[in-house]
């Protein structure tokens, strides 16, 4: 039977990868990026202090990558036949590598062309990539491992995308349990957002993002539970619904600040239940499987790769702290290069990332981690440096599943 495939969740991601450049060209100017402070009245309190902040609300977006790649990597190990791990490592792994290191090369390109040199008025963020290129800089960047540089910024949070995936199978093992288990789910996911609200509280960093990605693991494994309870919903119970989830996700507009202890947790219950409404409102449905909504969809990691480096440049270039300059500009030759990416790079390397898992794998399945009860047939901180204000991949129970591209 061929797989479902809910194409909604691709234009969720294309959106968020939209958002992270916003807020990249947001960073360029100093009042949005923390150097000054802000009036009321004056245009950035109007950006920063009311919902409008939720249209450059860049490091919520990546909270809503990680709930993504949890639930997606998660489905495929739920159902029988269950893949091959060994056939899933080195797919995974090809799969993320491979573009990140031509993005590398792109970025390492536009340093050299386009210097990027301090200057006074510019916003710390835009300074900060005023650094030496070094071998061990690089180094860190190309694996991933520990911290990243200023380079290409955004691949912090794929270091934790490249922990989770060598994790993926703890991660299946609780969710297949909290699937035996009565009650056990509720009880994980408060787990989750209380690690995440421990590792603000201390900041660590481990502790912070890695509980994000249970929560799509727990949303994979009740998919058909929450839709049974979603899908009923009347439209305006499903307008409530995401007025409380966008709530949740953006709170520093609110007349009381809250803690990140209190904030990120919020933030991360928020962007699952986005995920939840594009995956059970008709009309958020709707909207995620626009064309223009699945075009940037598909090419959102590529977005999300190269856009840092292009703005960048083009600050440097125009020497403008104005970020509607930067948007205005940045955001049409982002998307031409995403696309251009997309072409040349992402999308071999996901074909070559496929034959790479099937040489591995030999098209044989796992025949661990899941508990046969659960396994019914079932259709972007480095360390050193400031926590990153930046980033940067459900179905009736008788149906394989698809969501997006199983390897984001």
């Amino acid at each position: 039977m061929r797989a479902q495939r809910y194409a909604a969740l691709d234009g969720l991601r294309g959106f968020a990868a939209v958002v992270v450049v916003v807020f990249h060209a947001g960073m360029a100017a100093p009042v949005l990026a923390g150097d000054v402070g802000i009036e009321e009245g004056h245009w950035s309190w109007w950006a920063a202090e009311t919902p409008l902040h939720l249209f450059w609300a860049g490091p919520q977006a990546v909270y809503l990558f990680f709930v993504l790649s949890g639930f997606v990597l998660t489905l495929p190990f739920l159902r029988r036949p269950r893949p091959s791990w060994l056939g899933y490592y080195p797919r995974r792994l090809v799969r993320l590598y491979l573009p990140v290191w031509a993005s590398l090369a792109v970025a390492v390109g536009l340093y050299f062309l386009f210097p990027r040199e301090s200057r006074p008025g510019a916003s710390w963020w835009i300074n900060a990539h005023d650094m030496p290129l070094t071998r061990d800089g690089l180094q860190h960047d190309l694996s991933l491992l520990e911290w990243t540089t200023m380079l290409n910024s955004p691949l912090w949070s794929l270091q934790w995308e490249v922990y989770f995936s060598l994790l993926l199978p703890v991660y299946v093992l609780l969710a297949a349990l909290s699937r035996r288990v009565r009650f056990l789910a509720p009880v994980l996911a408060l787990a989750l957002l209380g690690l995440t609200a421990l590792g603000e509280s201390t900041l660590t960093a481990w502790l912070v993002y890695l509980p994000m990605f249970g929560l799509g693991t727990l949303l994979a494994a009740h998919r058909e539970e929450v839709g049974r309870l979603l899908r009923g919903m009347r439209t305006w119970a499903w307008g409530l619904l995401l007025v409380v989830a966008l709530l949740l996700v953006e709170t520093s507009w609110l007349p009381s600040p809250v803690a990140p202890m209190i904030a990120t947790p919020l933030s991360v219950a928020g962007a699952a239940l986005v995920v939840c409404a594009f995956l059970y409102s008709p009309g958020a449905v709707r909207v995620g499987e626009f064309r223009v909504s699945q075009w940037i969809g598909r090419r959102s990691f590529s977005l999300y790769l190269v856009h840092e480096p292009v703005l960048v440049s083009l600050a440097v270039v125009l020497a403008t702290t104005n970020p509607a300059v930067i948007l205005g500009i940045g955001l049409p030759l982002a998307v031409l290069a995403s696309a251009v990416f997309y072409r040349l790079v992402e999308a071999p390397a996901h074909r070559f990332s496929g034959q790479v898992g099937r040489a591995f794998g030999g098209g044989g399945r796992s025949r661990a981690v899941t508990p046969p009860a659960a396994a019914a047939p079932v259709a972007v901180a480095p360390a050193g440096a400031p926590v990153p204000v930046a980033p940067v991949a459900v179905a009736p129970a008788v149906a394989p599943v698809a969501v997006g591209r199983p390897e984001d």
